[in-house]
């Protein structure tokens, strides 16, 4: 560039780049389309990380199924920088499944885990026993109580239960994960007891953070 610009004109244009209102809606527009081909539609601002929008992480559809074991099972993992929680933000994650067991006292715990430490569990479990897979799903948020080292653990969730299926939260706990250095996002999952007809599948998990404006 600063063979084909003289220094005036270099300056100009660094100003242009780094300040993105100068930019016209035709090239916002020619962005977001680039960025939907592989990401889904998302406004600039949110790829971007702008405080006071929810910005998305990292989003998985892979599925994974968790069948006749009772051993805890880790069925999605994403790794944290440290400060990307800002003071009082929040970490969430999105979480959609199905399950299906045979025995109505097995239940399936569904644990969220930052750095290894459990801030939400729910407890899932089903009372009719067709072998049908019956949908649930939860959001779960960890949020910074204006320090880097304690949060909030907070958490809703429902499972299909019109024919009597539950996702009961059981752990929503206040905890002490050190948020400034990176800590492993994890879902695991962990049945009662091993049976070959318990399922509890993972479908889809979209992780994001929530940052205020000036904290």
């Amino acid at each position: 560039m600063s063979e084909l610009l003289s220094e005036r004109e270099q300056e100009e244009v660094k100003k242009l780049l780094s300040n993105p209102l100068f930019f016209p809606p035709e090239f916002e527009r020619y962005v977001r389309e680039q960025i939907s081909k592989n990401t889904g539609e998302l406004p600039i601002s949110q790829m971007l990380g702008a405080r006071g929008i929810e910005r998305y992480l990292t989003t998985n559809t892979t599925e994974v199924d968790v069948v006749n074991t009772a051993v805890e099972t880790q069925v999605f993992s994403y790794g944290v920088k440290g400060k990307t929680i800002a003071l009082a933000g929040q970490l969430r994650l999105f979480v959609a499944g199905v399950a299906k067991t045979p025995d109505a006292t097995n239940q399936v715990f569904i644990r969220v885990k930052l750095g290894g430490t459990t801030f939400v569990q729910f407890a899932l479990t089903q009372a009719t026993l067709d072998g049908t897979y019956r949908p649930w799903a939860f959001q779960a948020v960890l949020r910074n109580k204006g320090s880097y080292v304690a949060q909030h653990g907070l958490a809703l969730g429902s499972a299909a239960n019109e024919l009597g299926g539950n996702l009961t939260l059981t752990n929503n706990n206040e905890v002490a994960v050190d948020t400034s250095s990176d800590k492993n996002l994890t879902l695991t999952f962990a049945w009662d007891s091993g049976n070959a007809n318990s399922s509890c599948k993972v479908q889809y998990v979209a992780a994001s953070v929530f940052n205020p404006i000036g904290v």
